[in-house]
């Protein structure tokens, strides 16, 4: 763990009752949340958040300047030093709106960082025969296209990683998922975060 610290988690062999092995998904929870995991992936979720607002303001700023630029071109009168300046306005705006959506890239690049984490870091405290049956629900619910969510309901594109995705993933059994995954995921959630 971060700072030299260090705990201990008994892996997880299926072996036991539901209470052994809810103890084990809250003690993986709550040393996920120690690692602050959840902290880091909500700092990169609001980190793209405020890129797109940036990347929104650029594109506005941008078509405002074009505007501008288009008008003061149409104007018989303007001096070729007032072309000139709204000319390097846009190209201001135009790099700002380049600069912005690096900055949504990068964000983004930081949450599939900060997403995987917790995944890793609960299946790595699992046997060998549980990472296989931990593999599927992973697969089921995050890269399966089309898919159905935990009530059913059919969708295009894949689930893709998540704290709630992550939540029904510890609880899922092994050849579906079920609504009662969802309110055990739900109460996890609470507990967790």
């Amino acid at each position: 763990m971060p700072g030299g610290n260090k705990t201990t988690i008994k892996v997880w062999d299926s072996h036991g009752n539901n209470e052994s092995s809810i103890d084990f998904m809250m003690q993986s929870g709550a040393l996920i949340k120690r690692l602050n995991y959840w902290d880091d992936l909500d700092k990169a979720e609001e980190a793209i958040k405020e890129a797109k607002e940036s990347v929104k303001k650029a594109r506005d700023a941008l078509q405002s300047a074009t505007a501008k630029d288009t008008k003061l071109k149409k104007t018989q009168g303007a001096t070729e030093s007032q072309l000139k300046s709204s000319a390097e306005r846009v190209m201001k705006a135009s790099a700002d709106v380049k600069k912005a959506t690096t900055l949504v890239e990068a964000a983004e690049e930081e949450r599939a960082l900060a997403v995987e984490k917790p995944f890793e870091f609960y299946g790595s405290n699992l046997s060998q025969s549980d990472k296989a049956h931990w593999e599927k629900i992973m697969k089921q619910l995050t890269l399966d296209a089309p898919h159905k969510d935990i009530c059913g309901k059919k969708h295009k594109e894949a689930g893709g990683k998540s704290k709630c995705i992550f939540l029904l993933c510890t609880d899922a059994p092994a050849d579906k998922v079920c609504i009662q995954c969802c309110r055990v995921a739900e109460t996890l959630c609470t507990l967790w975060t």
